[in-house]
């Protein structure tokens, strides 16, 4: 069974445009500690059922 993850951040290939591809996705861990991956080990982790990823925001 997968591991569920919530993303809190992401980095994109350049900032100011709306658009661009995301590069690197993070949270936070249980300890409060913060960890990152790029969007390739990410799509590999959901690929082979090792990760599910979500994500929430306010409007």
């Amino acid at each position: 069974m997968a591991q569920r993850i919530q993303v809190l951040c992401i980095s994109k290939t350049n900032r100011q445009r709306r658009h661009e591809a995301i590069s690197h996705i993070g949270g936070k861990n249980a300890d409060g500690s913060r960890w990152n991956m790029r969007e390739k080990d990410a799509i590999n982790g959901i690929e082979t059922g090792k990760w599910n990823f979500y994500g929430s925001f306010e409007i």
